[in-house]
């Protein structure tokens, strides 16, 4: 598992980067009084937009391969270490301070990291189980559908709540039909590699990519919309936070993936770690809120 999780980690390490290049760019480097148009054209010839952009890139054709290698209630949860790695260094890059709260949670992170990494075998889901996978499908399509009613017919200003729960549902979905992609790859040719054309070909044809396309624009869509009508703050953490109980479940029933008492602990720690980030995050933000209207 250690191999496994260093990559995975070194990916955190992408993911962080990305967000605090693309966050510098757009913050300090473009001009802030132009259109969304002069923006646009200038974010594309920056260069530290464009690096953000070419480390989440590497970074995701890097987690598809360790996805088709490892159990996906491993590689995700791990993943949720790109969180804390975007606060540390925008901490050490941007200056950015992080509360007490913020640091129990990050010191969490690590904690859990650390046991995740003592799993003794991290592939243990090969198979694809499809009445399993349809039950998720259908169950997390009638969770939007009753999240998107709710949103409309609750007159409190709390929507970003209910279209970023959509949106981790969704993004939950595509790491689901990924695996399923992958394995069926695995099984038609004996393996699965991102730098074999072979298998690149057999991924955009087999049935599962549409899903993932469907539930990509559904992700997207709702994290917009999430965005557009609340704090980033509270719209990023609620869509991992979303994403992992989806992912778990078809880890369970989807890919039969096994749970032993360590792995149970290492979730439960990576979990509780974005829970105290989000909590005190949103605190934080809170009590600036009033600052600002005072100055």
């Amino acid at each position: 598992m250690f191999l496994y999780g260093a990559i995975v980690i070194f990916c955190c390490v992408l993911y962080g980067a990305s967000a605090v290049l693309c966050k510098y760019a757009l913050q300090r480097e473009l001009p802030q009084r132009a259109s969304w148009k002069q923006k646009a054209r200038a974010a594309i010839r920056n260069k530290f937009w464009l690096a953000g952009w070419l480390a989440g890139a590497i970074a995701n054709l890097i987690i598809i391969e360790i996805q088709s290698l490892a159990d996906i209630t491993l590689v995700y949860p791990l993943l949720n270490f790109a969180y804390v790695f975007t606060l540390i260094l925008g901490y050490l890059f941007l200056q950015e301070i992080l509360s007490r709260e913020q640091w129990i949670g990050v010191i969490t992170a690590i904690s859990g990291t650390v046991i995740l990494l003592f799993v003794s075998d991290p592939s243990t889901g090969h198979e694809t189980y499809l009445f399993p996978l349809g039950v998720v499908t259908g169950l997390s399509l009638i969770a939007i559908i009753a999240l998107v009613a709710g949103a409309l017919r609750d007159e409190r200003p709390i929507h970003e709540i209910y279209f970023a729960t959509c949106a981790g549902i969704a993004f939950g979905n595509v790491e689901i039909f990924l695996k399923v992609n992958t394995n069926l790859i695995a099984s038609q040719l004996g393996y699965f590699s991102i730098t074999s054309w072979e298998s690149l070909s057999a991924f955009i044809s087999l049935w599962p990519v549409l899903f993932i396309v469907v539930f990509s624009l559904i992700g997207f869509i709702f994290m917009q919309i999430a965005l557009a009508h609340g704090d980033v703050s509270v719209s990023v953490p609620l869509v991992i936070i979303t994403q992992r109980p989806v992912t778990l479940l078809a880890g369970y029933g989807v890919f039969g993936e096994e749970f032993p008492a360590i792995k149970i602990i290492g979730i439960g720690a990576m979990l509780l770690s974005i829970l105290f980030i989000t909590v005190a995050t949103i605190r934080k933000g809170a009590a600036a809120k009033p600052a600002e209207a005072v100055n």
